[in-house]
């Protein structure tokens, strides 16, 4: 498992279904050769949650957990590791993996149908058009059961039907979707029996390929997050302390995959820029992905001096340490759809600087980015309840933005107040966890055939 945002929607949420009383099982990947870096037990960090062993198949559950969430395995090809997306023709390799993959997916869970009532997987196409072929064999190869009448009879009853199947039970796939580009060749979203998105991604989808898309809305556990919760010692964070980060530092966060996408390089350029104004500017990188090596290459001097520090991998239950370490949160993607980085980073307090896109800066509190509104950031600074908007790929426009928030203290604290009391209004996970709940009902009492 890489963990990135529908990582971060499926692990948080099974954490909200199981409190409703769901048993919920992951299936994830392991690499032919080697072990699982990441599965939900490093993610939530405690053990409250399940242990996988590393093989196939088997399950330890933790015993004094309400509703435990189980991890079972399957060993895959994985070529997570290369740059398919720096690559001309890399893309083949990645289709290719995920292919294979789905496959044993597939298989693996048409073995395991009985154990459960609806299986969700997230942009698996491929995972859904297998498992519905091998149901459409099952059904075609089980015997007919043909009804005879009984020997009593009434001549004047209604004959019974002949020839009709056995009832048989079908198992649902819901398919949630992180954005409307996904690879789709063999119509899997069409397949599945819901499909569930938010944000620009779930009005995509509704003007084409699943007019029935559900709004399942991302959320953010705002009692971890909650500043309130991690109250700093002596009017600096412990994070600082630990890593002798100076009190007075001007501090920004960009918590995400190193990606194309995401547009770190935007925001290291805007970090040098900035620097020249802002004495102490530290960057703080947290997250893994294969262009991380690239970004260190292309930052050395500013790791050198201080002013950049890649973090690696970050459990989630340790994320909220970092945020309150920092004085901005930072989003310089170049594509978002709903993004998981803001509503942490808001649940935490922090004002924020965005890039132009889609509906990240409505989160905080500025207009969707549509054919109407897109000319409203074009160029410049726009300044919006809960921080700044800059244009996509404008280095200095970012850069100008950190600056002109460097030296506002009172401007981040009134910035980050709104964004921290918008994220627990509008942003906890308990009203999605109960609208998915009520699909997975809905489809468990359609599920026979």
């Amino acid at each position: 498992m890489v963990r990135g945002g529908g990582e971060t929607f499926d692990l948080e949420m099974a954490r909200q279904l199981a409190g409703l009383g769901c048993q919920v099982t992951f299936l994830t990947g392991i690499p032919l050769c080697g072990k699982a870096n990441l599965g939900p037990e490093s993610w939530w960090g405690d053990e409250r949650w399940a242990v996988d062993d590393g093989q196939e198949g088997i399950i330890n559950q933790a015993t004094h957990c309400p509703s435990p969430i189980a991890h079972r395995t399957i060993r895959s090809p994985y070529f997570g590791w290369f740059p398919w997306d720096k690559t001309p023709g890399g893309w083949r390799l990645r289709v290719t993996d995920f292919k294979i993959f789905e496959w044993l997916a597939a298989r693996w869970a048409f073995r395991h149908r009985d154990e459960f009532d609806v299986i969700q997987v997230c942009e698996l196409p491929f995972f859904v058009h297998n498992f519905k072929q091998m149901e459409r064999k099952r059904l075609n190869d089980r015997p007919s059961a043909i009804a005879r009448p009984p020997a009593d009879m009434s001549p004047n009853a209604p004959p019974p039907s002949q020839g009709l199947r056995r009832t048989c039970r079908l198992l649902p796939i819901v398919i949630r979707l992180t954005a409307p580009d996904f690879h789709d060749p063999v119509g899997g979203v069409s397949q599945a029996d819901a499909a569930i998105a938010s944000g620009d991604t779930m009005r995509k989808i509704r003007a084409s390929t699943r007019p029935d898309c559900h709004d399942i809305p991302n959320g953010v556990d705002v009692h971890l997050f909650s500043p309130k919760a991690h109250p700093p010692s002596s009017n600096q964070s412990r994070y600082r302390l630990r890593h002798r980060i100076d009190p007075s530092a001007f501090v920004i966060t960009l918590v995400g995959r190193f990606q194309t996408v995401k547009n770190h390089d935007l925001l290291i350029r805007a970090v040098r820029r900035a620097g020249q104004e802002i004495l102490g500017i530290v960057l703080l990188l947290a997250g893994s992905g294969p262009l991380r090596e690239s970004l260190e290459r292309k930052a050395d001097d500013l790791i050198q001096a201080g002013q950049v520090r890649f973090l690696g991998e970050v459990k989630h239950g340790d994320l909220p340490e970092i945020y309150h370490a920092a004085n901005v949160n930072v989003i310089s993607s170049d594509y978002e759809s709903f993004c998981f980085a803001v509503l942490e980073g808001m649940a935490s307090g922090l004002p924020h600087v965005v890039t132009a896109t889609d509906w990240v800066p409505w989160l905080i509190g500025g207009k969707k980015v549509d054919e109407r509104s897109v000319g409203e950031y074009a160029s410049g600074v726009t300044e919006v309840p809960g921080g700044f908007v800059v244009p996509v790929g404008d280095e200095v426009a970012l850069a100008a933005a950190l600056v002109q928030l460097s030296k506002d203290p009172e401007k981040q604290r009134a910035m980050g107040a709104w964004a921290e009391q918008r994220a627990a209004r509008d942003f906890s996970w308990d009203a999605s966890a109960g609208k998915l709940m009520a699909i997975y009902e809905q489809l468990k009492s359609m599920a026979t055939a």
